[in-house]
């Protein structure tokens, strides 16, 4: 009895934002009888991330009908993430996940509703997909020595989103490519 109520208050510790109800349940938990000489111990503090998580990369999660920034803040502190999410972020989702990583989970959740994320260092930060798209674009020249830059474009096409503005310009003349992007 003690290691299923235990169970479901670390559940709810880890999907809900109301402490105070786990802390409420925790102290009105009736000790397992002492006169058991097997009894098992309680399980560890650990544990949810161990139920939840298949991987330390992989999360499998069921938010039924709950507002998004509490998805995004439940999925930042079970993988341990530093966040910032505008105040104009708002709205609910329903999503049933299985082995995902926090990205996968963020890009589900925030896409639908015109945002993205962006890491900077170890900071994620919820942006709009408009302001994203209001950075300026950055150009590099890369002059090549040991390879033609035409046979070396196609296989970088791909690393580059045209989509936002981006793309990749052989310069024959110098065996160059000129590669222009967004941030």
């Amino acid at each position: 009895m003690r290691t299923r109520l235990l169970k479901i208050t670390l559940l709810v510790t880890a999907l809900s934002p109301l402490a105070g109800l786990v802390a409420l349940a925790q102290e009105t938990a009736v000790p397992p009888p002492a006169s058991k000489p097997d009894a098992v111990p309680a399980p560890a503090a650990t544990e949810p991330k161990a139920l939840i998580a298949k991987g330390k990369d992989t999360l499998s999660v069921d938010f039924p009908d709950e507002e998004i920034r509490n998805v995004l803040r439940n999925v930042a502190d079970l993988f341990e993430l530093n966040l910032v999410i505008p105040e104009a972020l708002q709205g609910k989702t329903s999503i049933k996940l299985r082995d995902v990583t926090w990205r996968q989970i963020f890009q589900v959740v925030l896409q639908p509703v015109g945002y993205t994320f962006v890491e900077d260092g170890n900071i994620i930060k919820v942006v709009t997909q408009e302001s994203l798209n209001l950075e300026p674009l950055t150009t590099e020249v890369f002059i090549l020595n040991y390879a033609k830059a035409a046979e070396i474009k196609p296989s970088l096409d791909s690393l580059v989103d045209a989509k936002v503005g981006g793309k990749i310009v052989v310069d024959a003349r110098s065996n160059a490519l000129v590669v222009t992007e967004r941030g």
